[in-house]
């Protein structure tokens, strides 16, 4: 297991087409297809499967994947398994997949909720991490084989944290961003300056520039967050009269949904109000701009991804976190503005959510740690990781003399998650 961490842009679907390829180029040890030198199946093959947490990023994944395979000539299938597709396609999808003929699937939630039983799955690669939940994750590594896992992310969730320190995953960083790209600037605007904040949005778009408006909510909540049908209307008849919006939300078709954004990255929108659908697989490199409401109501994880979106270009974006004129300093909102770096965010989001059970599927609370401190105490950790894996490598059931007490002490107190993709001890 290893995780790719890299802020958005930095090259990380790029490491992950790479891994995927190669994956499907190679030969499964034993398989007779492989024997006839004549054959020009590739179900001898091992497969690869990517899974993204929205529609619009699998589709995009999807497209990247056909056109690098197009432009080089390659024979290697790729198969799009979603939840808006028909029954019948579905079908043959799955028994294309089972049967080994397609080579590299990109898929949603689909990938699990189908049941799809993949020939020789040797890789699976999960895009934003923090948008699955661990079951949904583990699902993807059962069966007969146990595939390599790469997961990808620009904000490590705490739990992610916590795996990296007690040893489940490795870690590489792609620390840069491609030559040109420029750190977004983001700001908090409080209610006395928000007429502030809108003027030089609109002085930007302007300037032939595009941007994003960001709500927490489709529909009016009780807790008097904006909604989208409110801002929009409001925007349209105030502050961005004079723009063309687009809008954009997750109840909406997936058809309708690609249109929109595909009219947004054409330029016939000036501003797309959107919820957090926009927060992956949107990239608009002249969208530079972007506002988002009611921002102490998301994530710290959430506000990274989002900020993001406005960092595909040459042209540095300007984010801008309005928050509610009766919310006092916001520790969550302080770390979004003061770094974009993901780790230093990571570690921000472990103080104040804390890590989640390191083997189950709470995602943050307090670990059932007695005395550590996954922070203060990450040296002592690691050594403990260290002793760990060398156990592990020695003696992984555990049957040594030596290790009786521990291996009992293990199953009482984690046998109801020891299967969450990890080998269980017996």
């Amino acid at each position: 297991n290893r995780l790719l961490q890299g802020d958005v842009g930095s090259g990380k679907t790029a490491v992950a087409a790479y891994c995927m390829l190669a994956t499907a180029a190679t030969s499964v040890l034993g398989d007779k297809s492989e024997e006839d030198s004549s054959s020009t199946r590739s179900s001898g093959r091992f497969q690869a499967a990517i899974m993204a947490p929205t529609e619009l990023l699998a589709r995009q994944h999807y497209h990247t994947l056909t056109s690098l395979l197009a432009e080089r000539g390659s024979s290697l299938q790729v198969g799009l398994l979603v939840g808006g597709q028909r029954v019948a396609e579905r079908r043959k999808l799955r028994k294309q997949i089972e049967s080994g003929d397609i080579q590299l699937v990109v898929g949603t939630q689909a990938l699990i909720c189908s049941e799809a039983a993949f020939a020789n799955l040797g890789l699976v690669v999960i895009d934003e991490q923090h948008r699955f939940g661990v079951l949904q994750r583990s699902l993807l590594r059962q069966g007969s084989r146990d595939p390599h896992t790469l997961v990808m992310t620009a904000t490590p969730i705490p739990r992610t944290v916590a795996h990296a320190v007690y040893g489940d995953l490795d870690i590489s960083v792609i620390d840069e961003l491609p030559p040109g790209r420029q750190e977004v600037a983001t700001y908090r605007v409080a209610h006395d300056q928000v007429e502030q904040w809108w003027e030089f949005f609109c002085k930007k778009l302007k300037e032939g520039r595009q941007g994003y408006v960001v709500v927490p909510t489709v529909d009016i909540s009780g807790r008097d967050m904006a909604s989208i049908s409110s801002a929009f209307e409001s925007l349209a008849n105030g502050q961005l009269e004079a723009f063309r919006l687009g809008l954009l939300h997750g109840r909406m078709k997936p058809d309708q949904k690609a249109s929109v954004m595909a009219d947004f990255r054409d330029g016939r929108f000036d501003v797309l109000v959107a919820t957090s659908v926009i927060e992956v697989g949107i990239d608009v490199p002249n969208a530079t701009l972007m506002t988002i409401l009611d921002a102490e109501n998301f994530g710290l994880a959430q506000l990274h991804q989002l900020r993001g979106r406005i960092a595909r270009g040459r042209v540095q974006g300007v984010c801008a976190a309005v928050t509610d004129a009766e919310v006092s300093a916001s520790p969550r909102i302080e770390a979004f503005v003061s770094t974009a770096d993901g780790f230093v965010l990571a570690e921000q989001d472990l103080i104040l959510r804390g890590p989640g059970d390191i083997l189950g599927s709470r995602q943050s609370g307090s670990p059932p740690l007695y005395l550590a401190d996954l922070l203060r105490d990450g040296a002592v950790a690691a050594e403990a990781r260290g002793d760990a894996k060398t156990i592990f490598e020695n003696d992984p059931a555990l049957d040594g003399k030596k290790f009786l007490r521990l291996k009992k002490v293990l199953l009482g107190r984690w046998a109801a998650t020891l299967d969450l993709g990890l080998e269980r001890v017996s």
